[in-house]
């Protein structure tokens, strides 16, 4: 499961938590139709710093509770190939293939954990007005 879908799925979590629809969290949201609360939960679309913020907001949640949920219990990211470095290693087995596309994993796993580093620090930044 990508970040996004693991973000949320921690949206949805919470929501449910708090006994809210996703109508209902749209609401609460005020400009924000309920496809795209959909979309943020099922991670089909991306959710912004502000939207998240403001999500965050409306469930009494921090934002950056949510983004540390979603990246797992070390805070890291760095589970979140895991399953697929997995699979990848017991399908390619010792070919050039595998140690290619290990590489690439791990190019997009430092990629991926740059940018959760700059959206906990936009989160952060804002945490005044949180």
């Amino acid at each position: 499961m990508d970040f996004a879908r693991k973000l949320g799925a921690e949206i949805a979590r919470k929501r449910e938590a708090a006994g809210l629809t996703q109508r209902d969290l749209a609401d609460r949201l005020g400009q924000a139709a309920i496809s795209s609360v959909s979309a943020w939960e099922t991670g089909s679309r991306g959710i912004s710093v502000e939207n998240l913020v403001r999500v965050a907001r409306a469930l009494g949640a921090h934002p950056e509770r949510l983004l540390v949920a979603a990246l797992g219990p070390d805070g890291t990211g760095e589970f979140v190939h895991d399953e697929l470095r997995e699979e990848v290693e017991d399908a390619a087995g010792d070919g050039v293939f595998e140690t290619l596309v290990l590489e690439r994993l791990d190019r997009l796993e430092a990629n991926l954990a740059d940018e959760v580093r700059q959206i906990v620090e936009a989160v952060k930044a804002l945490r005044i007005s949180v």
